[in-house]
């Protein structure tokens, strides 16, 4: 897949909790320099991605990663068909436990057991 010979490819994909997709479609990040395995490259997206980058202004976000989403739906070089569930199970004596949209475990260093 990271030699770009194909013209489909299914595997998983786990963005996390912030919308950043840098390492997905910028193009700096082609093969064999990074993870976009679509290979897009357009300057646009690299605009948007760096702007949004480059603020904690949640409102200023989400209108960066708005238009980057419409542009991103004009090529379509990657399409998420589904999401698995996950569902994650665990005593309630645990204490500082806090989850997050992708995993219930990066925070794990601060956990503790309640006696």
């Amino acid at each position: 897949m990271y030699g770009g010979k194909f013209q489909m490819a299914l595997y998983s994909f786990v963005n996390g909790d912030d919308p950043d997709t840098t390492d997905q479609f910028a193009c700096a990040n082609v093969p064999p320099h990074g993870y976009n395995k679509s290979r897009i490259c357009d300057r646009r997206l690299d605009v948007l991605l760096k702007a949004a980058q480059q603020t904690y202004d949640v409102a200023q976000r989400k209108a960066l990663y708005s238009k980057l989403q419409a542009l991103l739906y004009e090529d379509l070089p990657i399409m998420l068909l589904y999401q698995r569930p996950e569902l994650d199970a665990y005593t309630d004596r645990v204490r500082n436990q806090t989850p997050s949209l992708s995993t219930i475990w990066w925070n794990a260093g601060a956990w503790e057991l309640a006696p």
